[in-house]
């Protein structure tokens, strides 16, 4: 299932025109899009991800030099605040309101949409284990005046780490790696699937979804 958040102007509102704001599933076989009623209290989300170590969706809220993380969960869609975005974090940058949401690695990514209007603002990173910001990720570069990148964003696992949780490296995610990794949990080490600096649940999730003969 998609998720997407719908902003309808005040005007649009008052007139009664456009999609009302919320947020909507969207089902990829059929393109039918239904609005959410449990999530209608929702602010408008400037981004969003959803991560599947934790089970909540991460969005970005908030006006221009005002913004917040939130998180929740696809059942309730209760809002809870996760972090104000300090100033720190937009590096001297105003006007540009971060855009671009992506989860993982334990941690939270910002983007923002780039054009020569505004310069660049470093990538910004929630350490969700901490609940603070590690330094930026440097800006992206523009290659060439007038070009920019949209906000959007989005967390990817290399195909080449699709078998890391075959800890024993059998050619197979079974048993074997599964007590491996309880025997480790909570400390570092080989079974510390998703980096995150301990073996907890994260890696759990990582070996069972790869559950199996490795690709």
């Amino acid at each position: 299932m998609l998720y997407a958040s719908v902003f309808r102007s005040t005007a649009d509102e008052t007139n009664g025109r456009g999609l009302p704001r919320g947020l909507w599933t969207i089902d990829p076989q059929t393109a039918v899009a239904t609005v959410i009623p449990a999530a209608a209290a929702l602010p408008v989300l400037k981004g969003m991800d959803y991560n599947p170590d934790d089970g909540f969706m991460y969005a970005v809220i908030g006006p221009n030099g005002a913004q917040s993380i939130i998180r929740f969960d696809l059942k309730s869609f209760d809002p809870t605040v996760v972090v104000v975005i300090p100033p720190s974090v937009y590096a001297g940058v105003t006007g540009v309101p971060f855009d671009g949401v992506a989860v993982g690695e334990g941690k939270v990514f910002l983007t923002t949409g780039l054009n020569t209007l505004y310069g660049n603002i470093p990538i910004g990173v929630l350490n969700l284990v901490t609940g603070t910001f590690e330094t930026g990720l440097p800006a992206p570069r523009k290659v060439a005046e007038n070009s920019y990148y949209a906000g959007g964003a989005t967390y990817f696992r290399p195909f080449e780490l699709v078998c890391a949780a075959d800890i024993n490296n059998d050619g197979m995610v079974s048993g074997d790696d599964l007590a491996t990794l309880i025997s480790g949990w909570g400390a570092s080490g080989s079974a510390d699937l998703d980096a995150s600096g301990v073996v907890d649940a994260g890696d759990l999730t990582v070996l069972l979804s790869a559950w199996g003969a490795c690709p």
